[in-house]
């Protein structure tokens, strides 16, 4: 808890408050990146940013059940194994891009309380390719799966974008 001054502008004259600002500490959450290959979920057009949260076998094996590609003896996917009695699994899409050349990073999770409780704010980056970047010529869907310990609570989103440079 800490007192902060305010200096605040109205119609060319200056007044000086003071308030009270309550922070309440956030914590780091540790997680672990899942290298999965290729997710179902860049066969479904998603166009915005999406979160699923896995706590158990059954909505992941739904969820893998709906890849429509094949792997290299021509059978659809495997879900990839998850103990699911230990962690759960939080997957991140920025949503469909026109081309290749993008990248999606989870750079940090925070757990903070604010007026609905608890809740975990997901920090990330999305990379995108600068104009002077060879990339092919097909939609992408950037995607990241991360094992987490449950219990997961409401997530909140923080992205940023940063562009790579291609000289």
């Amino acid at each position: 808890m800490r007192w902060i001054q305010s200096v605040l502008f109205f119609g060319g004259r200056v007044g000086v408050t003071w308030s009270l600002l309550l922070t309440v500490p956030t914590r780091s959450v540790p997680f672990q990146v899942l290298n999965l290959g290729p997710p179902p979920v860049t066969k479904r057009w998603t166009r915005q940013p999406q979160v699923w949260v896995f706590t158990s076998d059954q909505a992941w094996q739904q969820f893998w059940g709906g890849h429509r590609g094949i792997d290299h003896n021509g059978q659809p996917p495997a879900a990839p194994p998850v103990d699911f009695r230990r962690q759960a699994v939080i997957g991140l899409t920025v949503g469909a891009r026109p081309t290749g050349g993008y990248g999606l990073k989870i750079d940090r999770i925070e757990r903070a309380t604010g007026n609905r409780g608890v809740y975990w704010r997901v920090h990330y980056t999305e990379s995108v390719p600068g104009p002077n970047c060879l990339v092919t010529q097909a939609i992408t869907t950037p995607t990241v799966f991360i094992a987490v310990q449950p219990p997961v609570p409401q997530v909140q989103l923080r992205g940023r974008t940063v562009t790579i440079s291609c000289r």
